[in-house]
């Protein structure tokens, strides 16, 4: 796995004029968008995992704009990886986030990690990766993870959220293609809530 270094990233991105007080549709969210992926998912991202990269990029411009802005707040963003699964590297690999910067106005309150299977990236709908990346952003647009126990009902209200947004199809794509299919295979089974790792 090629590691991520967002040392230059980061500085870049914390250099550019972008106004997180409120995000404005006259400017170009594509852009936007574009640039804050080569600091929250790294430069390669999009030659290495182009399926699972689009599908991101997709979703950063398609929510809506007050989740874009929690989203992309520099001081506690939203950052996102790719997990190999396959190979050898399924058993153990790493990346490296380089935090030795010298800005006070990044991760001053840490950051939220979105960890996306290298396997993703085999699927054919890209909707249906966008969906699995939907619900994810709605956990942490619900500070679900602030929360310290996990409860069915936060994966039930992150997907109400989804659907609230307008992605329902996108929803159903996910769902069918990657929802629980036996019992054991998602901790929805069980009753009880669990303590967050």
């Amino acid at each position: 796995m090629k590691i991520f270094s967002l040392f230059l990233a980061v500085i870049l991105f914390s250099s550019c004029s972008l106004n997180q007080k409120s995000i404005n549709r006259s400017f170009n969210r594509s852009l936007y968008v574009a640039n804050y992926l080569n600091f929250a998912f790294g430069y390669n991202a999009k030659a290495d995992f182009p399926k699972i990269y689009q599908a991101v990029f997709a979703s950063l411009n398609e929510i809506p704009d007050d989740v874009l802005e929690k989203v992309t707040n520099t001081r506690h963003p939203v950052l996102f990886t790719v997990n190999i699964t396959t190979g050898i590297a399924r058993w153990a690999n790493s990346s490296e986030v380089n935090l030795a910067i010298n800005s006070e106005h990044v991760f001053q309150n840490g950051f939220y990690l979105i960890k996306l299977a290298d396997e993703l990236e085999n699927t054919s709908d890209t909707e249906a990766i966008e969906g699995i990346v939907l619900h994810e952003l709605a956990h942490n647009y619900l500070d679900h993870l602030k929360k310290q126990k996990f409860s069915c009902d936060m994966e039930r209200e992150a997907n109400r959220e989804v659907k609230k947004w307008g992605f329902e199809e996108k929803f159903l794509k996910a769902k069918k293609m990657f929802g629980s299919k036996e019992r054991g295979d998602s901790p929805c089974h069980d009753q009880t809530a669990t303590s967050l790792p």
